[in-house]
């Protein structure tokens, strides 16, 4: 059995803050956590379990007929689970400090929150939104620096940055608005069997009608690139580009019932070669409330799949949704 300590030592603190600036221009809100724990290095196995009563599904990228962690994904449907993530602590642990800070920016050209009408200039119809998350788990150390949640990347156990930029036109407001907008998001993680870590970065661009509309239409567009090192897997890196194009029409009733169809195009490319997987939908949604307290809903979903190098590639199945 391993030794349990009966001395630790835990620090919980968190900060939150408003702040409204130029007659709420500008506003900022922002929150701060901190916390100390005792943290061992883990391992991470997946467990076979009775069909059905898992989570994840195994497929053999490679063909050697070897489970290897990067192979395993979320099933997408319920007989296919086949197998649970279990976290594995070792044997030693180590005094962490964790600290996280949520940070959210609003710039608007007008003041004291004053909606946008008829007579709004151009630039008034501009709407610039920034959100930031920063986390980091990591030994303790200098404690002057306890509430930066950032720092030397090789203490750092666990590791999350988001960076989320949108710049809006006409927002909220009839009889369209649109957005441009780019996304930015690191994550790591220290375990026993090595460091993984993933990097994502997209670029996102639409129009749409407001919520207040008795119409629903969008059309929009993502390009995202996600780069993984997974040392213990079969590929070290493993790098990937994801096209997706999306449009939706549809009516909003006065009983808050609605119908749309939506339909969505998507490619995807890994590691440079011409290894692509694409996916075409086409979904019709009708959302009916007959009271506060129930509704009915009808969804009809049409998939066509094409993968041309991609067979048994956990991505694949990923974006395919295991239709393929």
């Amino acid at each position: 059995a391993l030794p349990i300590s009966t001395r630790t030592q835990v620090l919980l603190a968190q900060l939150t803050g408003l702040l409204s600036l130029w007659r709420e221009r500008l506003r900022l809100h922002w929150q701060q956590e901190l916390s100390t724990e005792n943290t061992p290095e883990w391992q991470q196995h997946f467990i076979r379990v009775p069909d059905g009563q898992g989570r994840y599904m195994w497929l053999d990228a490679n063909g050697d007929g070897i489970e290897q962690l990067d192979e395993f994904v979320v099933a997408a449907f319920r007989d296919q689970g086949k197998y649970v993530l279990q976290m594995v602590p070792a044997s030693t642990v180590r005094a962490t400090r964790t600290s996280s800070l949520q940070l959210g920016v609003n710039i608007t050209p007008r003041a004291e929150g004053r909606a946008i009408d008829s007579l709004s200039r151009w630039y008034e119809r501009l709407d610039l939104e920034f959100n930031t998350t920063l986390g980091q788990k990591r030994t303790n150390g200098n404690w002057m620096t306890a509430f930066v949640p950032w720092g030397d990347l090789r203490q750092a156990l666990q590791l999350r940055r988001t960076f989320n930029l949108q710049l809006w036109y006409n927002k909220n407001t009839s009889p369209l608005q649109g957005y441009v907008g780019v996304v930015y998001s690191l994550q790591q993680q220290q375990l026993s069997q090595g460091l993984t870590a993933t990097q994502e970065r997209a670029y996102r661009a639409g129009i749409l009608t407001p919520n207040t509309s008795p119409w629903i239409g969008e059309l929009a567009g993502e390009w995202l690139y996600k780069k993984q090192r997974i040392p213990y897997g079969t590929q070290s890196e493993l790098d990937s580009h994801l096209w997706s194009l999306r449009g939706v029409i549809g009516k909003r009733y006065a009983s808050n019932a609605e119908q749309h169809i939506e339909v969505r195009q998507t490619w995807l490319r890994v590691n440079q070669n011409p290894q692509l997987a694409s996916m075409t939908e086409c979904e019709y949604l009708l959302s009916y409330p007959f009271a506060q307290k129930f509704s009915a809903e009808v969804r009809i979903t049409y998939a066509r799949t094409a993968l041309l190098t991609l067979q048994n590639n956990p991505l694949a199945y990923s974006l395919t949704r295991g239709y393929a």
